[in-house]
């Protein structure tokens, strides 16, 4: 099946955070462990008995071969709530089927299943373990030899896997690793990261190099996945990883690095992730990674998890031996925990132009709550900026103004209203 790609954008409604904030814990477990040899975080899980599990990119242990020489070990940590290790950390090998496989293969993601079991993408092979005591359970290599995104879980069990290079597919696996068929025939671009909704009926797939995020939609699991025409998403991020809030409601992106800058600094700060209602794209909550050097693109943020409550987040960066990979944070009343979605006063507004489809012009309708500095730009699907609407210090009101398209192709382009924090987006298409 072919499905064709489009570029995302993302509505982004934000009035500003007024529940409780995350609050700093300092390094996970502490400010000195975990920094070997390989510090370059790459993978985090909580499983429901709130245990941590740490996945590294590089080897970070070995053991004596029966010829003298030493085996690297690419090992999964399992530390309590307290940082100390479960009985059965670290996880050296996983045996399933009665064949006992080394972790050896580059560290690429956690996440858990519908019933809490850990799920490692290594190298370029997909194991689950039971939550319990680490053992194996299944095992999948869907495109070997090329190296795994962290894999997508749905509320049946249901895995989506992807790989970091482009030009693979997504393909879709039934809770027992039986493969169900190609999810996506080809994702273009260098991804890290993948996330489905509950029903699994929609995929979102970020690819940080470019900047994008593609998003699949499905009416039911019998019909194939179709790229996405008219959902806003995204627009902007290097999201390098992602997971669901406790209560699937939310979902928190990582915004970029110094590495690799979100589009829009305006809106999203740098490492620092975000909590959104994937629906409205509403920002809901938000959590920094507390740099240990000011501007370092050696700290790019890799993986978040959120203990069983809801309460407690431990992040995670790819980056140097020189500071703790982990940190821990807290918050008594997490907005994503419980539900509650950040309000957006309707006096912010962005209305559809009209005409919709048009030509040669169109009229923008908009908004603004307070007094301040407005913008109102015009973009194309690969985010380059087209026309300046609005750029200044307005009154607070509603405006309208005139988009001329005559000189530009046919096709589809984006608005965007920056207006004091609250950012506003919207899809236009022009015919000639």
């Amino acid at each position: 099946m072919k499905k064709m790609f489009s570029i995302l954008t993302l509505v982004i409604l934000y009035a500003g955070i007024t529940h409780a904030q995350w609050t700093y814990q300092g390094g996970f477990p502490d400010e000195t462990s975990l920094r070997g040899g390989g510090n370059a975080a790459h993978g985090l899980a909580v499983s429901p008995d709130g245990r941590v599990w740490i996945q590294f990119y590089d080897a970070t242990d070995s053991s004596l071969q029966g010829n003298g020489t030493w085996l690297k070990h690419r090992v999964i940590y399992v530390l309590n709530p307290d940082g100390t290790p479960a009985p059965f950390s670290p996880i050296k090998y996983v045996t399933v089927a009665g064949v006992t496989d080394t972790l050896k293969g580059s560290g690429r993601g956690l996440t858990t299943d519908h019933q809490g079991n850990v799920i490692i993408s290594s190298g370029d092979i997909v194991y689950r373990v039971k939550y319990q005591d680490g053992t194996g359970m299944n095992k999948v290599a869907p495109v070997s030899p090329n190296s795994l995104d962290a894999c997508a879980v749905d509320a049946e069990g249901n895995l989506y896997t992807s790989q970091v290079l482009g030009g693979f597919p997504v393909k879709e696996y039934a809770a027992d690793f039986s493969f169900i068929g190609n999810a996506v025939d080809t994702l273009k671009d260098i991804g890290r990261t993948g996330a489905v909704t509950a029903d699994g009926l929609q995929l979102i797939m970020p690819r940080f190099a470019s900047k994008l995020t593609y998003v699949f939609n499905r009416p039911d699991k019998f019909s194939p996945f179709v790229q996405s025409t008219d959902t806003m998403a995204y627009y902007g991020l290097c999201i390098e990883s992602m997971t669901w809030s406790v209560n699937k409601k939310v979902l928190w992106v990582s915004s970029g690095s110094y590495n690799d800058i979100p589009k829009d600094t305006s809106v999203f700060k740098v490492n620092t992730w975000y909590g959104l209602n994937p629906k409205t794209g509403a920002i809901i909550d938000q959590i920094p990674w507390m740099l240990n050097v000011p501007g370092n693109a050696n700290e790019r943020p890799r993986a978040i998890a959120f203990a069983p409550d809801g309460k407690t987040a431990y992040v995670a960066v790819f980056g140097s031996n020189a500071f703790a990979p982990i940190q821990k944070y807290t918050n008594p009343n997490p907005p994503s925990a419980v539900g509650r979605e950040e309000l957006t006063s309707k006096t912010y507004a962005l209305e559809q132009n009209y005409p919709n489809p048009f030509k040669p012009s169109t009229e923008i309708k908009f908004s603004v709550a307070m007094d301040g500095n407005v913008s109102l730009k015009v973009y194309d699907v690969v985010g380059n900026e087209i026309a300046t609407l609005a750029n200044g210090y307005m009154q607070k009101g509603t405006y309208t103004t005139n988009f001329d398209a005559r000189n530009l192709a046919t096709g589809t382009y984006f608005y965007r209203l920056n207006a004091n924090g609250v950012s506003i987006s919207k899809k236009m298409m022009f015919v000639k």
